[in-house]
């Protein structure tokens, strides 16, 4: 009788304390509009296969070496589309490029969809600035401005290529093609100011810091821009051919990733010099990023782009961390620091 009367107490306290927790707290919880914490710092971006609508992105703990995937899906309930091309996080939203969906999600900090735009061909990179969105097309000579309240185009610019990458700097934009970087002037109705033109295609365009970029043309020959400036400042060429390329400029320090080597240059005025190398084991690279606050990369590698790709994580100086599985086909991350 005693044991009987235990047991009942028992089962009246659980029901007790569990109906009285917060809901907040039990169970799997979408996390709040707002919150940042180191479990949201890097953000993997998983440009997935095409025409199968298995993008993805999610985030890697770097205190716990832990992965959490398919982190729109959980939150909204539906999938994120097809080929991830870019993320951008820009005050307190996402922003996501899905060029097979030709469309671009934008949500909340917590990746809650708060609206869309579709039919905008093969959109890739875009920038943002004083309430309008420039946005690239990975087939087309062209860039979109449109409207980033009522998502409207407004005007249509053209280029000589496709653009390799399109930035807002300084009140300005700045679009990289072919082997120009061109220069417009929003202020100024959009105006083109200046355009520079390099002996071969831009294949690398890397911001230091506030005010200066790091260019690397197809011919492996890197330059220092520093806008309005209407000249480069030829650093050298790499020791190498460079395939893939991400920048410290905490530490004035730029990472090649060259086969099966990283090589690390440091420059300082006019001169470019190696300062280490080291070895990486990823077979077939897709993304090469750089934590300057956790001061290690990341190397993605598709996995022959059908399986699970694997993220390597490497000290700056060298030793490999960590490595753990994230969705198909990583191209890339963003760090929040």
């Amino acid at each position: 009788m005693v044991r009987k009367l235990r047991v009942y107490f028992l089962f009246i306290w659980l029901i007790t304390n569990l109906s009285g927790c917060d809901r907040d707290i039990i169970g799997p919880q979408a996390s709040r509009p707002g919150e940042i914490n180191d479990s949201r710092r890097v953000l993997i971006i998983n440009e997935g296969n095409f025409q199968r609508g298995n993008a993805s992105i999610g985030y890697y703990n770097s205190e716990t070496n832990s992965y959490a995937g398919e982190h729109f899906q959980r939150e909204n309930g539906l999938p994120l589309g097809d080929v991830l091309e870019s993320v951008y996080y820009e005050q307190d939203q996402f922003y996501a490029v899905l060029n097979g969906s030709n469309r671009i999600l934008i949500c909340d900090s917590s990746w809650a969809l708060k609206t869309s735009f579709e039919g905008l061909g093969a959109p890739r990179y875009l920038a943002l600035h004083a309430e309008r969105i420039y946005l690239s097309d990975l087939f087309k000579s062209e860039i979109g401005v449109y409207n980033a309240q009522t998502l409207e185009r407004e005007k249509l610019w053209t280029i000589t290529k496709p653009a390799f990458a399109v930035e807002a700097w300084q009140d300005q934009i700045i679009v990289a093609a072919d082997k120009e970087l061109r220069v417009y002037d929003p202020l100024l109705n959009d105006s083109l100011i200046q355009t520079i033109t390099l002996p071969a295609a831009i294949k690398a365009f890397l911001k230091n810091g506030l005010s200066q970029w790091l260019v690397v043309d197809n011919n492996d020959q890197v330059y220092r821009w520093e806008a309005p400036r209407d000249t480069l400042i030829d650093l050298g060429p790499l020791n190498k051919k460079g395939e893939h390329f991400c920048l410290d400029f905490s530490r004035q320090e730029f990472y090649v990733l060259a086969g099966a080597e990283v090589q690390v240059y440091s420059f300082f005025g006019q001169s470019l010099k190696v300062e280490r190398s080291f070895s990486h084991a990823a077979e077939n690279v897709y993304g090469f990023v750089c934590d300057s606050a956790a001061a290690q990369l990341y190397i993605m590698d598709p996995e022959a782009f059908v399986a699970p790709s694997t993220i390597y994580v490497y000290d700056r100086l060298g030793p490999l961390k960590e490595q753990f599985s994230a969705g198909f086909i990583s191209n890339g991350a963003l760090i929040r620091d």
